[in-house]
């Protein structure tokens, strides 16, 4: 299995090789890894440019509960401005996304070999696993703003708490080795690991136990339910850790936190795949339901304050994005704005968030 395994992998490197003498060399310029570049590959916030070419047609096949890695490779270029290729390994991964009626080009884990990792270069720093977020579709170009969205929903629950998954926007260039797909150049964005995550907010995750959410840490909470009822996220659950992680610090008398991901169902995403679940009585993913648990007035206050005085910042986090275009700009200020006067109004706030919150017993 192992001779297999290495053979596999020469051999696509061997086609890369190949494949690399057909690709313009405009391609191969426009890779790049922004100069100055800190350790971490989450602490820049620039666009990087990469190519991987690998079998897409096997690879986007091999979709079961029982997937596989497939070798590929993935070129950038170094500090040194010199393009370089290294072996890795992909497999798709997700679940309602790696159903190919869903999407036809699936998200993606990459696996960096220990003999792949650089030094020249962060992108291999600290980085064993790297999830790839992808466009999904390839031949919808609304796909691609659904993308740069959750990119930005990311970005956005990041200037609110430090209990959050980093991530960085990539333009990657996809070869098919098998010929079956032309050469194509996509967004999508990579989402900081879990382990770089926790090393980072000094926790440790707290897997398969079930808590609920009012056990949870609630100035922390308190935060994470008015984040979802803001981009109009329903598609979460802290008790069965549905979308969401649960970590804690050294001190077992403290509560853990739940820290979110995987934001494509929001309504402020609203992909054409997203719709709510039947039982919560909302016809579309764009109509806010607020799922936290009712809160005192002063918590009510001390939240909608801070989500006030983080508001510019949000805004221009979507403004000032260069991939999202004009009509979706309009729609997502447009949410948002919706959002904060439903908050500033103390007839609209009592309507949508006090009425419909949690009592613990339910």
């Amino acid at each position: 299995m192992r001779i297999l395994n290495f053979v596999l992998k020469y051999s696509c490197f061997l086609l890369f090789i190949f494949w690399s003498e057909t690709i313009s060399s405009q391609i191969v310029n426009e890779i790049s890894v922004p100069y100055g570049m800190s350790k971490s590959l989450f602490e820049g916030t620039d666009p990087i440019k990469i190519m991987i070419a690998a079998d897409f047609d096997a690879f986007r096949k091999d979709i079961g509960e029982e997937r596989g890695y497939h070798p590929a490779t993935l070129t950038y270029r170094t500090k040194t401005d010199e393009p370089k290729s290294v072996l890795i390994e992909i497999r798709v991964r997700g679940n309602f996304r790696r159903n190919n009626r869903v999407c036809d080009f699936p998200p993606v884990r990459l696996r960096l070999p220990k003999t792949s990792r650089d030094n020249e270069n962060p992108f291999f720093d600290e980085n064993k696993n790297l999830k790839l977020v992808t466009h999904c579709r390839s031949n919808n170009a609304n796909y691609q703003q659904f993308v740069i969205k959750e990119y930005l929903i990311y970005r956005a629950y990041n200037l609110f708490t430090e209990y959050s998954f980093r991530a960085r926007l990539a333009e990657i260039t996809y070869i098919d080795l098998s010929g079956k797909s032309k050469i194509e150049t996509k967004y999508g964005f990579f989402i900081e690991s879990t382990e770089e995550m926790l090393a980072r907010i000094k926790m440790t995750e707290l897997p398969n136990i079930v808590i609920p959410p009012y056990q949870t840490n609630q100035d922390v909470m308190a935060t994470f339910d008015m984040f979802q009822y803001m981009i109009g996220n329903t598609d979460w659950s802290t008790a069965a850790q549905h979308n969401v992680l649960l970590a804690r610090n050294d001190n077992p008398y403290d509560a853990p936190v739940a820290i979110p991901y995987d934001f494509d169902w929001s309504g402020l995403v609203n992909a054409p795949y997203a719709v709510p679940q039947p039982d919560l009585g909302i016809p579309r993913v764009v109509d806010r339901l607020y799922r936290g648990y009712c809160r005192t007035p002063e918590e009510y206050k001390r939240v909608i304050e801070i989500f006030n005085n983080n508001r510019k910042q949000l805004t221009d986090l979507f403004y000032y994005s260069e991939q999202l275009n004009a009509k979706q700009l309009k729609k997502a200020l447009k949410y948002i704005d919706s959002f904060y006067k439903t908050i500033n109004s103390e007839r609209n706030f009592k309507s949508q968030i006090e009425f419909n919150c949690l009592k613990k017993e339910q």
